[in-house]
C-alpha cells in the first residue's frame, strides 16, 4: 500500500513538474516565425530568447513577450503596440524610432537601453529597471514610470507632458530641454539629479525652456 501510494506521489509530482515547464517554455513555432517573417502580431513569445537578434521593423503589435529574453537585440522602428513585456529583459536593447503605444513594461530591465527618436506614449514603466538608459528627442507623453529606477539615466529633449514620475528613483539623473507639463513627480525629486536645466511642468512654470532647446 505504502509503496503505492509513494509512486502515485511521484508521478503526481513529475506531472506537475512537467506542466510547469510547458508553461515556463517558449513557443518555438512563434519565435521562428517572427525570425523569419519579422512580424508576429498576438502571438505568444513568453519566455523566449531573442537576444541579440536583429528586429528592425519588427511588428509585435499586441503580443505576449512577458519574461522574454531580448538582451542586446535591435528594435529599431518596431511596432510594440499593445504588447505585454512584464518581467522581460530588455538590458542594452535598441528601440531607435521605435513605436511604443499601450506597451506594458512593468518590471522589465531596460538597463543602458537606447531609446532615440521614439515614440513611447501612455507606455507603463513602473517598477522598471532604466538604469543608465537614454531616452532622446522622444515622445513619453502619458507613461507611466512609478517605481522605476532612473539611476543615471539620460532624457533629453523629450516630450514628457503627464508623465508619472510617482515615486520614481531619480539619484544622478539628467533631465534635459524637455518638457514636463502636467507631470506628477515627488517633492523634491529632483534634488539629487545631476543635470536638470530647462525643464518645466506644472508646479516648476516659471522655468522656462532656453532658446538653445528645441520647441517639442
Amino acid at each position: 500500500m505504502k509503496i503505492n501510494t509513494i509512486v502515485g506521489l511521484t508521478l503526481t509530482y513529475i506531472a506537475v513538474a512537467m506542466n510547469q515547464a510547458n508553461a515556463n517554455s517558449c513557443n518555438e513555432l512563434n519565435r521562428v516565425n517572427l525570425l523569419i517573417n519579422k512580424a508576429c502580431v498576438g502571438c505568444d513569445l513568453s519566455f523566449c530568447d531573442l537576444s541579440y537578434q536583429d528586429l528592425t521593423n519588427a511588428d509585435l503589435g499586441k503580443a505576449n513577450l512577458s519574461y522574454a529574453n531580448l538582451n542586446s537585440a535591435i528594435l529599431t522602428k518596431a511596432k510594440l503596440i499593445s504588447t505585454n513585456l512584464t518581467q522581460a529583459n530588455l538590458d542594452n536593447v535598441v528601440l531607435d524610432k521605435a513605436r511604443l503605444v499601450n506597451t506594458n513594461l512593468n518590471g522589465a530591465s531596460l538597463y543602458s537601453a537606447k531609446i532615440e527618436y521614439a515614440y513611447v506614449v501612455n507606455t507603463n514603466f513602473s517598477f522598471a529597471e532604466l538604469t543608465n538608459s537614454t531616452f532622446f528627442l522622444g515622445n513619453l507623453s502619458n507613461s507611466n514610470f512609478n517605481h522605476a529606477n532612473l539611476t543615471s539615466a539620460k532624457l533629453t529633449y523629450n516630450d514628457m507632458k503627464n508623465v508619472n514620475l510617482s515615486r520614481a528613483t531619480l539619484i544622478d539623473t539628467s533631465v534635459t530641454c524637455s518638457v514636463m507639463d502636467g507631470a506628477i513627480i515627488d517633492e523634491n525629486a529632483f534634488s539629487m539629479a545631476a543635470d536638470n536645466k530647462c525643464y518645466k511642468h506644472k508646479e516648476c512654470i516659471s522655468i522656462v525652456i532656453p532658446p538653445f532647446c528645441p520647441r517639442i
